[in-house]
């Protein structure tokens, strides 16, 4: 014969707990997540398919940020960033003139933006390109090396336009063979009075 059980307030309790516990595991495990939207769907998979970012490194003082940004946009797939210093070479010159101290600050820009990319273990190429026009360059090269992307940073001005140059954006949004992303960074500070100085000695071509 077996003994008749002994039920007491708190076994119950317990036991209600328990079936309570086990239920609702059940139904987690049993639910259906709810479906993504087809325009987020479609926006993951649009960026997942990015594996070439170009970044081009002279185009204001501010492209420390967009190296960083396409940095993170490619990290989850491992994109490879291509770092660009176009030297502008004046129509008084030939493309293949001498431009040792453009070239110069070229190199030492794209060694400093290439630090970034390999902090963020993706694979890096630096190119120094030529071209009458900074916009041409950019998108000559982006077409060359099929690329998915090109970022650049730029800061803006006092009545809220880019620093950049309008010609340089109105090339690469009409020419590149890509998508094209420009960060138009707000100011945290009022803008010195050297910021378009300083963005125009960096940009323009050096006749050394």
């Amino acid at each position: 014969m077996f003994p008749n059980p002994h039920v007491t307030f708190i076994g119950t309790i317990l036991a209600i707990i328990f079936a309570g516990s086990m239920i609702a595991i059940i139904r987690w495990l049993l639910a259906v997540p709810p479906p993504v939207p087809a325009v987020a769907a479609h926006a993951k998979r649009t960026v997942s398919q990015i594996r070439k970012i170009v970044v081009p490194t002279n185009m204001s003082t501010y492209w420390e940020r967009a190296v960083e940004l396409a940095c993170r946009l490619g990290e989850d797939q491992k994109a490879e960033i291509v770092l660009t210093y176009v030297v502008e070479i004046p129509f008084t010159l030939s493309l293949d003139a001498v431009m040792a101290k453009s070239l110069k600050t070229g190199e030492e820009i794209l060694k400093r933006a290439a630090s970034i990319v390999e902090n963020h273990g993706l694979p890096v190429r630096t190119i120094i390109g030529r071209a009458r026009q900074t916009g041409e360059g950019i998108a000559r090269l982006a077409k060359d090396e099929e690329a998915d992307l090109i970022i650049m940073a730029t800061p803006k001005t006092r009545r809220g336009m880019p620093v950049m140059t309008s010609r340089t954006i109105e090339i690469l949004l009409h020419r590149a063979p890509c998508e094209v992303i420009i960060d138009s960074v707000a100011k945290e500070t009022e803008e010195p009075e050297t910021t378009g100085q300083a963005l125009t000695e960096a940009s323009k071509p050096a006749t050394d």
